[in-house]
């Protein structure tokens, strides 16, 4: 596995959406000089999200209804994890940032979520957060796993998992940290219009 905790008191989260525009997630990492750079939610063969994205307040794609998940920073900065079903998305609410995707990996409550009948062995890419309010990206290795596997693992490892969303995963995986010239993490292999940033909140905004 590949981990990477963000200190939410520390850093802050926004999610970036080029459907014109894919880049790889190295160009992505190069181009917004954050600490880290972890791809987004799922995407159609013309670049579009197949879900709602909320970029610096601005929203574009609709919602999933009934299922799914969703990363969210509200107005005062808030980060969240959250399932559709359980807590609908409200056009209303004052969102910055967001990214929705599929499936539920871990219910609040560090509650596996039911994924059985899913056997495919794929790369993933989890958005999780923990018991102590603490962010985590986790990327499987390159062999993959299932999600029955992935959420498993990660409702009773020893990090305390509350809650976890599946974001986009097989090619799309990827995630870079650390200086441009000289990176450390995974690449995807294909061009992503939506990644997701992390940056010092105290540094320039990515």
């Amino acid at each position: 596995m590949l981990l990477a905790r963000v200190d939410l008191l520390r850093h802050r989260l926004r999610v970036h959406y080029a459907p014109h525009a894919p880049q790889t997630l190295s160009a992505w990492h190069a181009s917004l000089g954050a600490a880290l750079v972890v791809n987004g939610g799922f995407f159609t063969p013309e670049w579009r999200s197949t879900a709602l994205v909320v970029s610096d307040g601005t929203p574009s794609e609709s919602s999933y209804v009934g299922f799914g998940g969703m990363l969210a920073v509200d107005a005062r900065g808030d980060v969240t994890v959250r399932a559709l079903a359980e807590t609908p998305y409200d056009a209303s609410e004052p969102l910055e940032q967001a990214v929705q995707s599929f499936p539920m990996l871990v219910l609040p409550g560090g509650r596996i979520a039911d994924l059985r009948s899913d056997a495919l062995v794929a790369r993933r890419t989890a958005v999780a957060l923990d018991r102590a309010g603490q962010l985590w990206f986790i990327i499987t290795p390159l062999t993959g796993t299932t999600l029955m596997r992935f959420a498993t693992w990660l409702a009773s490892g020893d990090l305390a998992i509350d809650v976890a969303l599946n974001l986009d995963g097989g090619s799309s995986t990827g995630m870079l940290a650390g200086p441009v010239d000289e990176p450390s993490g995974m690449p995807a292999f294909i061009r992503l219009p939506t990644v997701i940033s992390v940056a010092p909140r105290d540094g320039p905004t990515p």
